[in-house]
């Protein structure tokens, strides 16, 4: 696992476990609307910068909160959903998750996601994080639903109002 994916998930449990927020940047770079600033880190493992909306959605297991995150650590900026799952099944290989989106109502557009090693994440492509935060900044409503590997479907909405923090 590449220590920027371990960083990643490293930092998503900081985040869940102890909700730090650190609204001290630029005005510029300070998200706004449904999103929250965070950083964390230190001179030995990097500094880390993301934005992120929190949701929650209800499934036969009970309720459970959902988070789109968007971050840069060591320079590259990645989005990812941290799903609330205890495990996504992996049906395949690493990048072979369909997942179906809506941004404001509009049309379903598809695209296959990442499962982190840790089975609980999924990741954008590196290659349409740009785009991606474009459609953040811009949108919102967001939706997704994704079937794992053991069939279980799952469907997260974020109010995705105001912008990142990146890209503006």
């Amino acid at each position: 696992m590449n220590n920027i994916i371990k960083s990643t998930i490293i930092g998503a449990c900081l985040l869940l476990a102890t909700g730090l927020v650190a609204p001290e940047r630029a005005k510029a770079e300070t998200p706004s609307g449904s999103w929250k600033d965070d950083s964390y880190g230190d001179d030995f493992d990097g500094h880390v910068k993301q934005s992120f909306v929190r949701s929650s959605t209800t499934t036969r297991f009970g309720s459970r909160d959902v988070y789109l995150i968007v971050r840069k650590i060591e320079g590259e900026t990645r989005a990812f959903v941290i799903t609330g799952d205890s495990y996504i099944c992996k049906d395949g290989l690493d990048w072979d998750l369909q997942v179906s989106f809506i941004i404001d109502g509009g049309d379903v557009f598809k695209q296959k996601m990442g499962v982190s090693d840790s089975n609980k994440a999924l990741f954008f492509r590196r290659d349409r994080t740009s785009a991606w935060i474009k459609e953040f900044n811009e949108g919102k409503s967001f939706k997704m639903r994704y079937t794992d590997g053991c069939s279980e479907r799952s469907t997260l909405e974020f109010d995705i109002s105001g912008h990142t923090g990146f890209g503006k």
